[in-house]
C-alpha cells in the first residue's frame, strides 16, 4: 500500500493484515501478485517478493525447514540445485502427504 506496508492474508488465525514488506513483523511470502488496474511505478520492480528460499517438512510431530521454494500451490525441494516436486514425489513412493495449515508446512502421514 506503499511506505514499506503492504496487505497481506495470513490465514484463518490472523486474517488479513497490513505489516511490513521487510524487517520487523515482515515474513515471507508463498504467493504474491500484482493487481492490474494500480500503477506501481518503474522503481518498484526492486521491491518484489521473490519468495522464500527454504519450506517446511513436518514428520512424526516435527518440522524440519530445508531448502526450497512454494509455487503455484505445490512446494519443492531444491536436490542438487534442482527443484523437486515433494507431493508427486512422496506419492509416487507410496506416501501420504497432507498439508498442515497451523505450520505451514508439508506433512508426511
Amino acid at each position: 500500500i506503499g511506505n514499506g506496508q503492504v496487505i497481506e492474508a495470513r490465514g484463518t488465525i490472523k486474517g488479513v493484515i497490513q505489516s511490513p514488506l521487510r524487517g520487523p513483523g515482515a515474513v515471507e511470502w508463498t504467493h504474491w501478485l500484482e493487481v492490474p488496474f494500480i500503477s506501481y511505478g518503474a522503481g518498484d520492480t526492486q521491491a518484489k517478493p521473490q519468495g522464500p528460499t527454504t519450506v517446511k517438512i513436518k514428520y512424526k510431530g516435527i518440522v524440519k525447514t530445508i531448502p526450497g521454494v512454494n509455487r503455484d500451490g505445490s512446494v519443492y525441494v531444491l536436490v542438487n540445485g534442482k527443484e523437486v516436486p515433494v507431493r508427486a514425489t512422496l506419492e509416487a513412493l507410496g506416501v501420504s502427504v497432507g498439508w498442515d495449515q497451523v505450520e505451514g508446512a508439508v506433512l508426511i502421514l
